[in-house]
């Protein structure tokens, strides 16, 4: 989930977790990071480009940012497990459980 749907961290269960998938030249990590966290919810995103802060400058424009939006995203299957291994991971230490 992106943009509204993200609007409803605050009612997810303390621990639970988001992974957001970002467009290359879209950077909003901040945003909802934030909102999660003072929620009691794992944030993490994984972002599509290389250098997020680079390529963000290069769209500067409403119009841009819209399109930066509009594109299907697939984030890398390793880049997801990767996510998903520390989301658990910080579940795991939330919660107090030891394995």
């Amino acid at each position: 989930p992106h943009g509204a749907q993200l609007t409803s961290l605050p009612f997810m269960p303390r621990c639970g977790s988001v992974i957001e998938v970002m467009p290359y030249g879209y950077d909003w990590n901040n945003y909802f990071g934030t909102l999660a966290a003072m929620s009691g919810v794992n944030h993490s995103f994984i972002y599509l480009g290389e250098d997020i802060a680079a390529e963000t400058a290069l769209f500067t424009t409403p119009v841009q940012h819209k399109e930066r939006r509009s594109v299907l995203l697939c984030a890398p299957a390793h880049a997801m497990a990767e996510t998903v291994r520390i989301q658990v991971d910080r579940w795991q230490e939330c919660c107090g459980f030891a394995l």
